[in-house]
């Protein structure tokens, strides 16, 4: 998907203001409401790898998919 090949590079400056620790301490916590506190999760649309990384730290086993090769990129 070539839309995003020069957004890709500057996708986290225009996102810094995102509060994607808060949002993973939200999906951690409504998770283990349901006794889920780990295995295999897909992020889907995982874009840099934000979300994705912050779900791996809390024990996750993280699969990011994105249309965007670029934003693949950054995130590997």
């Amino acid at each position: 998907m070539r839309t995003y090949e020069n957004f890709a590079k500057v996708y986290d400056e225009l996102m810094d203001d995102v509060p994607y620790g808060t949002w993973a301490d939200f999906l951690e916590q409504r998770l283990a409401e349901y006794g889920i506190r780990g295995g295999l999760m897909l992020d889907l649309a995982c874009g840099t790898g934000k979300m994705t990384t912050l779900m791996r730290e809390k024990g996750f086993d993280m699969i990011g998919v994105d249309a965007s090769v670029d934003m693949l990129q950054i995130a590997r």
